[in-house]
């Protein structure tokens, strides 16, 4: 008798554990509103930036981000996901290099987490596949111009 209610815990954990998993379909609301706080992070480290260079780009990643937040907002509500709601900013860093590594961790996590969803939504949903994989590409080119900025700031210049 114990083996058989052993089994039929292991049975429920099993099952436990997959009822706890999202669909694919629903990270893409958390997704939006990961990439919709990473657009407003962007923008106030924009307006705290005084190097021209530097803020002329954090302006151009603020703006692409918004609009990549937008365009999976998009693909979550015709489906009929509601997105998750922005998470309240996180504080700013002492300078350039702090704020942008901060950026450029959140962007990183955001881009992998793009790729699981992905990954999973291949074999279901191809357009919508397809229309990640755009996405995707055009985060790895943001990714890495968000990672040269951190490298061309100081990290111990004080703002």
């Amino acid at each position: 008798m114990p083996i058989a209610l052993h089994a039929m815990g292991l049975l429920e954990r099993i099952r436990s554990s997959l009822r706890s998993r999202p669909r694919p379909i629903d990270r893409l609301a958390t997704i939006a509103a990961g990439y919709e706080s990473l657009a407003a992070a962007l923008e106030r480290h924009h307006a705290l930036c005084r190097l021209g260079a530097i803020r002329d780009e954090l302006r151009r990643l603020a703006a692409e981000t918004a609009a990549q937040a937008a365009m999976i907002r998009g693909l979550s509500l015709a489906r009929g996901i509601t997105p998750a709601p922005a998470a309240p900013p996180a504080p700013n860093g002492a300078n350039n290099w702090a704020r942008l590594s901060g950026d450029l961790a959140a962007q990183l996590s955001l881009y992998r987490e793009t790729l699981r969803a992905l990954a999973e939504l291949e074999g279901g949903d191809p357009e919508l596949a397809a229309r990640l994989r755009l996405f995707a590409a055009t985060e790895d080119r943001n990714l890495g111009a968000l990672r040269r900025l951190a490298l061309l700031c100081d990290p111990l210049a004080l703002d």
